[in-house]
């Protein structure tokens, strides 16, 4: 066995590609360590290159990252403690430019770029107002030991040229297995795609999808023999926690940032690992990823880092020397990967759980909050009373424009002074993501999550019930997290602004009730604020409370809204320089705070007409280009009441100049107006955009930049085309566009309906029926199949026309397809058939229309294996009861939870479920693998279904499967602590039980690093031994 001291050289690698590759320059391989510090679990190969000894690691099956990288050479570190030098090596994505021709199988090499040290982490830093996006994470440079070496190397290479592909030649001689994978591919398919070409998703290579032509690729001169091939570039690598494959995003930070390759890991060593990054070039970080290249370049990557390390003299000085620096570093490390994991934790959380953020709308009433404003309130006896806790729940309501949101502000400020725990939302008709109960709990939840208070444990639990984030939770399971975590927490307070703005009223009243009714949840206070509506004057009063309910003071608001016109009188400088008299100023404080009956009144439109008449010229403006005159000031100067310019950003840091409505009775005011009505608005927008996208012109490349709506145009006809199309000139204008072939494939190269999250999705390969279909455009289809369209073309996202109709859940289209002969349990798209793609959209008619045409209801193919999983997943009682009662296999496996109880279940859908489960009626039927219901709930996770099945009296609370494993043993072995716990407390669950290997549930959950559930289940009574393989419990 090897001693761990006497290994100086760490090389990590990322992929098991990089791993093999790494180990074929090895001099001489060394035994195992003789060995490793308590809790490592990474895997090392140990031995010698030139006269150094190096241990080598591999980052664990599957996972990728900066944090990945970060704990496997923390735990390196630990177990070797006199590794000195560091090497990440293996394969990365090249960024080339004018100035780097940077090609496949080439080599870079980490150093030092003009403020930065080798390793650049794109995806680390914050958004500041006004400005770009700031790149916070400050990395180390390479010890200056390797740069000094790379500069040796580099000068021997410049004089003499190197032999790394020659190398590389000799050990794939020898390793005859090696070559296939891992010999240089032909340089012609080492193609370089323009940045405007993206391979929309294909599993077909580039030459069929996007063509291998000289027009659609990078003209590059062939290198001759003076040139070295593989050619060793020298700068900045970008790392990040996800993959490059966007190559406007690669260009962009080549050109400002001198990127040189993009990677996934080295951000997470730099820090706190003395370590250079070498990286094998096997695609260019865009769509058109190719696996041919990954082997060679990994090899030719540590064909290099071999010879780096002769370029090192062996150093006794280095190898003897007690490494304190590195202890310390690793010590660092651990704090720094503890601080890592959980905020990557967290950004991981918010990234699945998407909540809405109020603090925009909160620093919006701030901003428009005049000093001491809402002070006559928070000194009122009703709100100090509820303030104290003599009462739970409070309801202010006014009229529109009263201010309610700005005393909503108001009062969280004075909360927080309180150190009360305060959470909040604000309703917002102008944001989709703010005007649902299903938004609320989401951004309640996340923050409540990131107070780091103990239940959020609820929350992680709920993310790895739904795969890891990889599906979205229900609105019952966000109910069901929310309450069991406000039920633990302490005393807390929950500020509701504008439930008028809501869409999901009755949902949104029901959750007030259950607050409100529930004595659990006594402790936690709510104050919510709206419009006196019907819904909300006939039911808040009877939920909470007659005497909970707080109209707002008209004299009061009328105070704070003379105060608000006094200041503006005073300091704005348009009032200023009209030099109004004091009897002016008198009448005008009198007029708009005491006749503003508590409100803030929107502009009226004759109003308006005459301040822009007066304050704008009278030269006329043109809808034309030459026309573009006003910039968004003067927008505002124009028209103040109506409209306000907010500045936001995308999601690539992008800033974005918005025209808003300045205020919900703007809105409410526009719907009265005959133009602003569905219909005629309707009519109005699809001619507009129609007209617009035929008449622009100019290349694909440029048209978004010169014609800024074309996206927005492109994307919104087809919302509205469905209203429009009724009549004639819409209806002749939208056949007319869709059959000019220069304008059709202008459309979908700027949106396509099926590929929405998509900037750039392509000339368009569906037929004209399909989309018409999407957009739910009736008239347009059945003019098509008139004109000879074919009603079961296949392709597209939904397969084909009849899908697309039964997603969208258009009656009309899907039997005008059926009529005209569409094949009604066609196989394709994302949902596999008609079928299931109407059960999951919860279009319960078009599911009985399909059955009544006999559909199969038990046709097997999709995103979730057959109609009644997808039914059962989005908790559609009503469809499932069909699909049931049309003879649906309830036991049919396939889809995300393998079957239609289980989706249910684990989805918030507990009477859906217990109904399914009725329905099943041999409890022991196993799958594949031997695993009874019980038994595949265990292994997944799924505590809910597990619970369900436990209550009834004919579950096996111990069958095994075909490894001998129970449902305890899967449990424990797959980290599913609520289950171990679930199955322990039925008292009939053997904590002893011993699968086909002869391992415990401690010792499987020992083997996985289960801590929490190796602790409890000794705490329970199983018995510790050692394992037929000698291992020994972590406990004792």
């Amino acid at each position: 066995m090897s001693d761990p001291r006497n290994y100086t050289i760490g090389w990590i690698s990322a992929l098991t590609t990089e791993s093999v590759a790494a180990q074929q320059f090895l001099n001489e391989q060394h035994d195992n360590p003789e060995y490793v510090g308590q809790h490592d679990n990474n895997v090392y190969v140990l031995g010698k290159v030139g006269r150094h000894n190096v241990v080598m690691a591999n980052l664990p099956e599957g996972e990728y990252g900066t944090a990945s990288a970060a704990i496997v050479a923390k735990d390196m570190l630990r177990s070797f403690p006199n590794v000195r030098i560091g090497l990440m090596v293996g394969i990365g994505g090249g960024a080339p430019s004018m100035a780097h021709d940077v090609r496949l199988g080439d080599i870079v090499v980490s150093t030092r770029y003009r403020d930065r040290g080798g390793v650049f982490q794109y995806d680390f830093g914050k958004t500041i107002q006004d400005q770009t996006f700031h790149y916070t994470q400050h990395l180390n440079q390479p010890p200056q030991l390797l740069l000094a070496a790379v500069s040796g190397l580099k000068a021997r290479y410049e004089a003499d040229g190197h032999q790394l592909d020659a190398q590389v030649t000799r050990i794939l001689k020898k390793k005859s297995r090696l070559r296939i994978k891992y010999s240089r591919p032909p340089t012609i398919s080492d193609r370089l795609y323009r940045s405007d070409i993206v391979h929309q998703g294909s599993l077909k290579n580039c030459s069929e999808i996007c063509g291998d032509g000289p027009e659609h690729l990078v003209h590059r001169p062939e290198r001759g023999e003076e040139d070295d091939n593989p050619a060793i570039h020298y700068g900045l690598i970008a790392s990040a926690n996800q993959l490059m494959e966007d190559a406007h995003i690669r260009d962009k930070l080549t050109a400002e940032k001198g990127v040189r390759c993009f990677e996934m890991e080295a951000a997470g060593l730099m820090n706190h690992f003395p370590c250079l990054v070498i990286r094998g070039i096997c695609d260019y970080a865009d769509s058109h990823k190719n696996d041919k290249w990954q082997g060679y370049a990994a090899m030719v990557a540590a064909a290099y880092a071999k010879e780096l390390l002769f370029q090192i003299p062996p150093n006794k000085w280095l190898v003897e020397r007690k490494m304190d620096g590195i202890k310390r570093t690793a010590s660092a490390t651990k704090a720094a990967i503890d601080h890592f994991t959980s905020d990557r934790h967290t950004n991981k959380i918010k990234g699945w759980l998407r909540p809405p953020d109020p603090s925009t709308n909160i620093n919006h009433a701030r901003k428009l909050r005049h000093e001491e404003t809402g002070a006559w309130l928070l000194a009122d006896p009703f709100f100090q009373s509820w303030r104290s806790g003599s009462h739970q729940c409070l309801w202010l309501y006014g009229l529109a424009g009263c201010g309610k949101t700005v005393l909503s502000a108001t009062v969280l400020d004075h909360l927080a002074k309180t150190n009360n725990r305060l959470l909040r939302f604000y309703f917002d008709f102008s944001d989709v993501e703010k005007q649902t109960l299903d938004g609320m709990l989401r951004s309640l939840a996340f923050q409540m999550y990131q107070h780091g208070v103990a239940s959020t444990a609820h929350l992680d639990a709920l993310f790895q019930d739904h795969n890891d984030g990889r599906e979205q939770p229900s609105t019952n399971a966000l109910l069901g997290m929310v309450c069991k975590i406000l039920t633990e927490e302490d005393k807390l307070c929950i500020v509701l602004d504008a439930l008028d703005e809501s869409t999901t009223t009755r949902e949104l009243l029901q959750w007030v009730e259950d607050i409100a009714s529930r004595a659990e949840l006594r402790h936690v206070q709510l104050l919510c604020t709206s419009r006196p509506e019907s819904d909300f004057k006939r039911d808040l009063p009877e939920l909470i409370g007659q005497g909970n309910c707080f109209s707002l003071d008209k004299n009061a608001m009328n105070a704070d809204i003379r105060a608000y016109v006094t200041w503006q009188l005073a300091n704005r400088r348009e009032f200023q320089v009209k030099n109004l008299s004091e009897d002016l100023l008198g009448l005008i404080q009198r007029k708009v705070g005491d006749g503003a009956d508590g409100m803030f009144r929107p502009l009226m439109v004759s109003e308006a007409v005459e301040v822009i008449a007066t304050d704008i010229g009278a030269e006329s403006h043109h809808f034309d280009k030459e026309s573009r005159v006003f910039d968004g000031t003067e927008v505002l100067r124009h028209c103040p009441g109506l409209m306000s310019i907010v500045e936001a950003r995308d999601r690539y840091n992008t800033v974005r100049i918005e025209l808003h409505l300045a205020h919900f009775s703007v809105k409410e005011y526009l719907e009265t107006q005959t133009d602003f009505k569905q219909q005629s608005a309707s009519i109005i927008i699809t001619h507009t955009y129609l007209t617009y996208l035929m008449d622009i012109t100019g290349s694909h490349n440029k048209i978004k930049q010169d014609f800024p709506m074309a996206r927005l145009a492109a994307e919104t006809w087809i919302n509205h085309g469905a209203s429009a199309e009724s009549t004639e000139d819409v209806f002749r204008a939208i056949l007319v566009f869709l059959n000019e072939e220069k304008t059709f494939k202008r459309w979908g190269r700027l949106y396509q309906a099926d590929q929405s999250w998509s900037n750039n999705p392509g000339p368009p390969t569906r037929s004209r029926l399909y989309y018409a279909c999407l957009a739910r455009l009736a008239k347009v289809a059945e003019e098509l199949i008139t004109r000879g369209a074919d009603v079961n073309a296949q392709g597209g996202f939904y397969g084909n026309a009849l899908q697309a109709a039964s997603s969208e859940g258009d009656g009309e289209i899907v039997k005008l397809l059926l009529d005209e002969g569409a094949d009604i349990n066609a196989q394709g798209g994302f949902y596999g058939n008609a079928l299931q793609a109407a059960s999951s959209a919860g279009h319960g008619e078009i599911v009985k229309l399909l059955l009544d045409k006999a559909a199969d209801v038990n046709a097997q193919g999709g995103r979730y294996g057959n109609a009644l999983h997808a039914a059962s997943y989005k908790g559609n009682g009503e469809i499932v009861m069909l699909l049931l009662d049309k003879g649906a296999d309830v036991n049919a496996q396939g889809g995300t939870y393998g079957n239609a109880f289980f989706a249910a279940s684990e989805n918030g859908y507990e009477e859906l479920a217990t109904l399914l489960l009725r329905y099943v009626t041999d409890l022991t039927i196993t799958d594949d693998q031997g695993q009874t219901l019980l038994s595949q709930a265990a292994h997944q996770g799924f505590a809910t279904a597990a619970r369900l099945l436990i209550s009834t009296d004919a579950v096996e609370i111990d069958p095994r499967d075909h490894d001998g494993r129970t449902p305890l043993l899967l449990a424990a072995e797959n980290g599913h602590q609520r289950l171990v716990t679930m199955l322990l407390n039925t008292n009939r669950a053997d904590v002893a039980a011993q699968d086909s290997c002869g391992l415990t549930a401690l010792q499987l959950a020992a083997l996985r690093c289960h801590t929490p559930i190796e602790k409890f289940l000794m705490e329970s009574g199983s018995p510790i031994s050692s394992d037929f393989y000698g291992l020994q419990m972590l406990y004792s």
